[in-house]
């Protein structure tokens, strides 16, 4: 079984029948581990979204928060208190959860034998890094304390060959030469020059796009 990403909450859609919305959230199912990766900023959206992509809110084994912005954890409280589930989340949140397991995550920590956490970047952001054999898939909010701090913190699991999530405010473009595949989705502001410059490994984002890895690289 391959480990899979599915956005399930963008600014965009694949499909008119999912709702955008302002923020980011996807579901990470690995062999090992089903992982929501942040919540958007609605959990009414989040839970829409993934009814229709028929993903079972019941088959989620935990929720990582890249950091405390709105737009990424909105959906967390009324997530875990209908699925309570154990919650990763950067030290220096502390998000207002009950009766969960939270770990506030300082340093890199493995969350299976195939899924860790960066650990905490730049003091606000963790990243989710995702072995997939000859390379790691890293996973970014929004990539507040950059992208090259967020892939120099996921190299000690390996080398990053994808890279998927928020590039906010990222245009230091030669930092994804030698990667497989780039999805810049959220609040990425130069998606474009991205997709010009980096043709063979760009891929679309947008709520429900599924990405497999390892990565099928191509332009979509």
């Amino acid at each position: 079984m391959h480990t899979t990403v599915t956005i399930v909450y963008d600014n965009t859609t694949r499909d008119p029948a999912l709702l955008a919305d302002w923020g980011f959230a996807c579901v990470v199912a690995s062999p090992e581990k089903t992982v929501l990766f942040d919540t958007g900023a609605n959990a009414t959206i989040l839970q829409r979204n993934m009814d229709y992509l028929e993903i079972d809110p019941k088959t989620i084994d935990a929720v990582f928060i890249s950091h405390a912005h709105w737009d990424h954890s909105g959906g967390l409280a009324p997530f875990v208190e209908r699925f309570p589930v154990e919650v990763y989340v950067p030290r220096s949140y502390q998000p207002d959860c009950r009766d969960v397991p939270v770990h506030r995550v300082d340093n890199p920590l493995p969350i299976s034998q195939r899924l860790f956490s960066t650990g905490e970047v730049g003091g606000m952001e963790q990243a989710l890094v995702v072995d997939y054999g000859d390379a790691c898939a890293l996973i970014v909010g929004c990539s507040h304390p950059g992208v090259a701090a967020l892939m120099e913190s996921a190299a000690v699991f390996g080398r990053v060959g994808a890279l998927i999530g928020g590039l906010h405010g990222f245009n230091q473009l030669s930092v994804l030469t030698g990667l497989d595949l780039v999805c810049p989705t959220h609040c990425t502001q130069h998606g474009d020059s991205i997709r010009m410059h980096y043709p063979g490994i760009y891929r679309a984002g947008g709520v429900g796009t599924t990405i497999p890895l390892p990565p099928m690289t191509g332009s979509d």
